[in-house]
């Protein structure tokens, strides 16, 4: 196949596997459940700029040390543009690391993905 209709480039592709497992991950309970402490924590309120907070944002990525994935105290509260301007700063470094990082998370939140393409 050439190389010009790989991944994203062939007019067949419909989004990566990094995107299904994060929907996975995102939609996992424990992960809904964490979300809530840590923006209860922090009485709803933008650790960054004060204005209300509307997401839980890991202080230290998950690829680096995927048992606090679920940790409170691994929590900021961030309102939505402190958000987005704290990742867009910076890209994922490595995809691969990130697909093999969330395809561990499975373990840690307890629903195994069987039907993962990466698998």
């Amino acid at each position: 196949m050439s190389q010009n209709l790989l991944g994203d480039r062939h007019p067949n592709w419909k989004g990566g596997n990094i995107e299904y497992l994060t929907s996975l991950i995102h939609a996992n309970q424990r992960v809904k459940d964490w979300a809530v402490t840590v923006l209860a924590n922090a009485h709803s309120a933008c650790e960054r700029c004060g204005a209300p907070a509307t997401e839980a944002h890991h202080k230290r990525e998950v690829e680096e040390l995927l048992a606090l994935i679920l940790d409170p105290a691994n929590g900021e509260a961030l309102c939505k543009a402190c958000h987005v301007a704290h990742h867009s700063s910076y890209p994922f470094k490595n995809r691969a690391v990130m697909r093999s990082t969330l395809a561990r998370s499975s373990f840690v939140l307890g629903n195994p993905l069987e039907e993962s393409p990466l698998r």
